[in-house]
């Protein structure tokens, strides 16, 4: 099984912001229901989220050349939960030093997840994933408007 962490992206500012949505499949909140948790997205998905956010914003911003791995994180607060039916909407801003950023997990405006001092280091994106393959998913994910902004040709199938 694979999770899509980031299912749709929503406004796309190069090299400064993104804000994308997360929104909880039946087989996310299943998962923690089998372990005898509550139905809800367990708080280690909403993180990857997050860190998913940071690298489609690094991947958009430099034309599919470079990926983002983390290294370190000096706060994450998890301030409420990401039930099923719910989608977050996060925001990731990159700081001026480009390797250091901040997300912002909501849920109606109401935060539910913030990560605050994500550095890690860039990576030829190649090394990761097939650009191609980031291409034609941010073709299938992407507003027009990011779609247009990350200068993805593809069409969406």
């Amino acid at each position: 099984m694979k999770f899509r962490l980031v299912d749709r992206l929503l406004v796309f500012e190069p090299g400064r912001r993104l804000i994308c949505r997360k929104s909880v499949s039946f087989e996310e909140y299943n998962l923690p229901i089998r372990l005898g948790q509550p139905e809800q997205l367990p708080a280690s998905l909403m993180l990857q989220s997050a860190l998913e956010g940071i690298h489609w914003l690094v991947a958009l911003s430099s034309d599919f050349q470079e990926g983002w791995l983390p290294e370190s994180i000096d706060r994450i607060e998890f301030k409420g939960a990401l039930r099923p039916g719910e989608s977050m909407e996060l925001e990731v801003r990159m700081t001026s030093d480009h390797n250091v950023f901040s997300v912002i997990g909501r849920v109606d405006k109401r935060p539910i997840l913030e990560v605050l001092g994500a550095s890690g280091f860039r990576t030829p994106l190649s090394e990761l994933l097939d650009p191609h393959y980031m291409q034609t998913l941010t073709a299938e994910i992407a507003v027009p408007e990011v779609r247009q902004a990350a200068g993805v040709t593809i069409q969406p199938a």
